[in-house]
């Protein structure tokens, strides 16, 4: 007879049990597994609890499901929301259905669920489920040193440009931008976007905050002084030294102001010998004023460009994603104002 099976959120005292469990049971060497800081500020539910559902038995692990917590916006109503991460159950477990019954706490806490980057069988089980499923987030790419890139890309045919982001001063995020950011969160994009609420709090956990990552989070100030913009990257080097790669990650705004931010990061990326920049995101209209200046989706360029570089490996890979509100809102998740980027989720945390 099955030992009683309990299932609930982690302590987080038992945090050395999690990267034991995650070192065995998910991937040996996997960053959570060997780096607890990033694990606490990734997965933050409490002074006394992880957010990860745990299954035990007769108090060992035997499942986990990771689960990153942020305020959802639709179309400007705030509601749970819940990034899936690591999704690990022990073999003699499966069969007792134990992953779907961590996924089920997680959906009764939350009324958006979703992940991205998740594998074949992830994708499959979560369809079943009535996920929204995508097998490629669009992927926006500028390239900057062709030079560089010929040896992994090939030839590569000249986008089109065009004069963007005048009347705009592009500047490094400062923290009493905090207040007027949210003003033009809460007044002008809020009520246009489906996705996680990136109001200041959500921007200097996510990207000011992080413990191993050095974004740069820019804006685009108006002539009135008020925000008009917002760009957030990072430079990440190949393992490997062969190339460097600028990453951008947001990309929010009146479009001249998201154009001429994109235009001066891809500059500077240009100044430092970035071989190229690329852009992942779900909606082609937050796209398109990085177009303007000069980016031109992955798609159409016919050329694979590299994707993952830790370690480094040629050629793309798709980055999947699936998502699911409340059954009552399950429309809201389609339409070019659903907005979701590879910052979302865990796709952009070292390997």
């Amino acid at each position: 007879m099955a030992a009683p099976l309990e299932i609930d959120w982690l302590p987080s005292s038992r945090i050395g049990d999690l990267q034991a469990f995650l070192e065995a049971e998910w991937r040996a060497e996997h960053v959570l597994a060997r780096d607890a800081e990033l694990l606490r500020w990734q997965h933050p539910r409490g002074d006394d609890e992880l957010s990860f559902v745990a299954a035990t038995e007769r108090g060992e692990l035997v499942g986990v499901l990771g689960v990153i917590p942020v305020e959802f916006g639709v179309r400007g109503d705030r509601l749970s929301g819940a990034w899936l991460t690591t999704w690990a159950v022990t073999p003699a477990a499966r069969a007792r259905r134990v992953g779907l019954q961590l996924l089920e706490l997680a959906l009764e806490c939350h009324d958006f669920v979703g992940t991205i980057g998740g594998n074949a069988t992830t994708m499959t089980i979560l369809g079943a489920l009535r996920f929204q499923t995508r097998s490629a987030v669009p992927r926006w790419i500028r390239p900057l040193d062709r030079t560089e890139l010929a040896h992994f890309v090939g030839e590569i045919p000249d986008a089109p440009e065009s004069p963007a982001g005048d009347g705009f001063t592009v500047r490094e995020w400062r923290a009493a931008d905090a207040s007027d950011w949210n003003l033009y969160w809460e007044g002008t994009l809020a009520s246009r976007l489906v996705g996680v609420c990136r109001d200041a709090r959500y921007l200097e956990w996510r990207y000011l905050s992080h413990p191993r990552f050095d974004y740069r989070v820019e804006i685009a100030e108006a002539q009135t002084g008020e925000p008009a913009g917002l760009l957030v990257h990072r430079l990440e080097r190949a393992s490997g030294g062969e190339m460097t790669v600028l990453r951008i990650v947001d990309a929010l705004g009146e479009g001249l102001a998201v154009a001429a931010l994109a235009l001066h990061v891809a500059e500077r990326g240009r100044r430092i010998g970035a071989a190229f920049a690329d852009f992942y995101c779900t909606s082609q209209h937050a796209a398109r004023p990085l177009e303007t200046a000069g980016f031109v989706a992955e798609s159409a360029l016919g050329l694979e460009f590299p994707s993952r570089f830790q370690p480094f490996e040629p050629g793309s890979r798709p980055l999947t994603a699936a998502f699911r509100l409340a059954s009552q809102n399950t429309e809201q998740l389609t339409g070019s104002d659903v907005y979701f980027t590879r910052s979302d989720c865990d796709q952009d945390r070292p390997s």
